[in-house]
């Protein structure tokens, strides 16, 4: 634009602020010179505040659609080169995704085999829950049968006990009602203590049971016991105070058979005469008991049914110097 050309009205008009209007040359004009850095400033200072304002934004326009080409270029750039990884990605993940649905059908596959065991177990279980069942049942009757067959075990027993006890108690009868019984049918006293003369005991003896009495051999004898010390079951036979009443020579022995009688068992011959005392003296002392004479003895036998039973009779008599016979004692006089 040539300022000079510029008609003083316009000029005015500048001055004034008011837009320049610049008429644009026809087109088959050639162009103006380029305007020189001087001449731009000087247009700029003839610009007004909006035409400035415009200008700088139109700057800051460009630059930030520059930036923004640039951030959009990088970005596409980056978008692309990403695409890639993701396609990348992609492909991997389809191929781990595809190895998962194997893995899934796999494990589908065993949870229905797992599942296939399980109702096999489930059915096992069941079948041996049935048969553990059966089993306490049949466990529990034979409890039952146990317990029955225990007390009928218990009861047999106790029959079998009381039958035993029965021939037991029938044999014992039996026995005893077949059994010798050798007894003490009576006892005599012979000869005169106080005139000196040789005393004698006799046992008459009789077989009252229903069998013979086998091995019968027995002793009989006289002794002289103070009152302090009276005679006892366990004296023995002959006394050991009177030495001429042993015998060392043969001991008979003899059948006895069922009721027979007159077999007697006697004292040896003997003779009581005090050494210190007087026969009037010694009769007073046997008189009041303060001595006391005796027959006693035993007899020994066997039976035919139990031969290694021995059976035992013991018999005692006790001189009674007023009716000069035998009073019965209180001891040894026993029979089994």
């Amino acid at each position: 634009m040539n300022e000079e050309a510029q008609s003083p009205d316009e000029s005015a008009q500048s001055a004034h602020g008011t837009p320049q209007v610049q008429v644009r040359k026809p087109l088959g004009t050639l162009p103006a010179k380029a305007a020189t850095e001087k001449d731009l400033e000087q247009v700029e200072s003839e610009m007004n505040a909006f035409e400035r304002s415009t200008l700088h934004w139109t700057k800051a326009t460009l630059l930030i659609l520059t930036v923004t080409c640039l951030f959009i270029g990088f970005q596409w750039i980056e978008m692309r080169s990403g695409s890639r990884d993701t396609h990348d990605l992609a492909v991997a993940a389809g191929k781990q995704a595809d190895q998962m649905k194997d893995l899934a059908d796999r494990m589908r596959d065993q949870a229905d085999r797992t599942k296939t065991i399980a109702d096999e177990a489930k059915v096992s279980a069941d079948a041996a829950k049935l048969e553990s069942e059966n089993t306490v049942k049949l466990a529990t009757a034979a409890g039952i049968q146990a317990n029955a067959t225990r007390l009928l075990a218990e009861q047999s027993r106790r029959s079998a006990d009381s039958a035993s006890q029965s021939v037991e108690d029938n044999r014992i009868a039996v026995y005893r009602d077949l059994r010798p019984y050798v007894q003490i049918t009576k006892l005599d006293f012979s000869g005169d203590v106080f005139k000196g003369e040789m005393v004698k005991g006799r046992a008459s003896i009789i077989n009252s049971g229903r069998t013979p009495a086998t091995n019968v051999n027995g002793c009989g004898d006289i002794a002289l016991k103070p009152n302090g010390d009276p005679m006892t079951d366990e004296f023995p036979c002959p006394a050991p105070n009177n030495p001429r009443g042993r015998n060392t020579g043969e001991n008979s022995r003899f059948a006895l058979g069922s009721g027979a009688s007159g077999f007697t068992v006697d004292s040896p011959g003997t003779s009581i005469t005090p050494s210190n005392a007087s026969v009037e003296v010694f009769k007073q002392m046997v008189s009041s008991g303060a001595f006391r004479i005796y027959f006693y003895g035993y007899i020994e036998y066997a039976d035919i049914s139990d031969t290694k039973t021995v059976h035992h009779t013991t018999f005692c008599g006790r001189y009674n110097a007023v009716t000069a016979s035998l009073d019965v004692c209180e001891k040894h006089n026993r029979m089994d």
